[in-house]
């Protein structure tokens, strides 16, 4: 096989971080199923407030259900069960790791009972009558972030041999759930993604007539002014537009790969670039946004939402080009997309998104005509 011909593997790209059921993923190992379970109640009531948690545990027949193996039985590979206060969803056959990370992929969290699955993120429990199991199962120790113990019991010499660096870790008792809660809030806090900028200067302005991004306010061009109203609040700023565009910014480009998908084309195209950050989409025609608007946007950022977004009080819709897009959006935004809809206010209505009234929504007025570029640069003047 000459050089040219030589087979190459495909292309890759950036992957977003996470565990198979959640973007961070810790197993609880060691201990028998029912204190596993009692513990992770006591963690999700603590934190399911601010973040989207997941629990896998095998059934142990407590989800016995005839009608659900009896339609599966016969064939079915999906059964949902719709009942008032949630759904649930029986697939056949059993997830892959595939199938689990597009089902988990909005779940911040994920609590596992260690004695059934493995994940990403170990923390070992010391139980006397356990102690068997866990030696057996001390090769999936890859990650171990702390000890709790059930019983007042020594480490034992085959966890040491192990991980001779297990007895600098955290150490907390079973009955200390304060400070169990604390660890997995600060491995949660410690993992949050980073917030990127995103300035949406791609459109081709046909309503306008010229390059939106190009016009001028207070001797200004609009996409300046943008950039240096985000650098302000973000280590981080991009510009999206076309490559035939060769718009001059003194900033990173991203040139949208998904053409003619407008602006929800051009979102996606970043999350591609960088799946592990969350993105602070603002459009290039917001000419009175300032410092404020983006201080009540970030500070009310929500990170347990698929999205943070201003509602706008005259349509009653949310605001998607002036958003902030968790990781978890982006493959919601691709699903929409392979669905045949490209509208990301779409995506907004349908997700689970933190809607805000902004303190000042004339700040947030759009420009799209000539007639609202007079309207905005004499506001300006004002």
């Amino acid at each position: 096989m000459t050089a040219e011909n030589k087979h190459t593997k495909h292309n890759k790209i950036e992957r977003r971080v996470s565990g198979t059921y959640g973007a961070t993923e810790i197993v609880f190992v060691g201990a028998p199923c029912g204190k596993i379970q009692d513990l992770s109640r006591s963690i999700i009531q603590a934190v399911s407030k601010n973040y989207e948690v997941s629990y896998v545990d095998a059934d142990h027949g407590s989800f016995e259900n005839p009608q659900k193996a009896d339609f599966l039985e016969q064939g079915a590979s999906m059964f949902l069960s719709d009942k008032q206060s949630s759904v649930r969803i029986t697939k056949s056959p059993l997830l892959n790791s595939i199938d689990a990370k597009l089902a988990f992929n909005e779940c911040d969290l994920a609590l596992v009972n260690g004695n059934h699955f493995q994940g990403e993120f170990q923390i070992v429990m010391l139980d006397s009558g356990k102690l068997k199991s866990l030696e057996k199962r001390v090769d999936q120790l890859t990650n171990v972030i702390a000890v709790i113990k059930v019983d007042d019991i020594a480490m034992p010499d085959f966890l040491i041999d192990a991980l001779p660096t297990i007895e600098d870790l955290p150490i907390i008792s079973y009955t200390d759930t304060n400070r169990i809660v604390e660890l997995v809030s600060n491995k949660l806090a410690e993992r949050k993604p980073k917030l990127n900028a995103l300035i949406l200067a791609g459109g081709k302005s046909t309503r306008m007539g010229e390059d939106k991004a190009t016009l001028t306010y207070d001797n200004q061009r609009q996409v300046d002014r943008l950039l240096a109203l985000l650098q302000s609040k973000v280590a981080d700023v991009y510009v999206s537009c076309r490559r035939e565009q060769n718009l001059d910014v003194k900033a990173s480009k991203i040139y949208d790969r998904m053409e003619n998908m407008g602006p929800l084309g051009a979102i996606t195209t970043a999350f591609r670039e960088n799946p592990n950050a969350a993105w602070l989409v603002v459009a290039c025609d917001l000419p009175m946004l300032d410092s404020a608007v983006l201080d009540q946007l970030i500070a009310s950022r929500s990170q347990k939402h698929t999205a943070t977004a201003f509602l706008n009080h005259e349509t009653g819709f949310a605001e998607p080009l002036i958003t902030i897009w968790e990781p978890k959006s982006y493959m919601r935004m691709l699903q929409f997309e392979a669905l045949g809809f490209t509208c990301p206010r779409k995506v907004l209505i349908n997700s689970n998104t933190l809607l805000l009234k902004p303190e000042n929504p004339e700040k947030l007025f759009n420009v799209n005509t000539p007639k609202d570029f007079e309207v905005a640069t004499k506001a300006l003047e004002q």
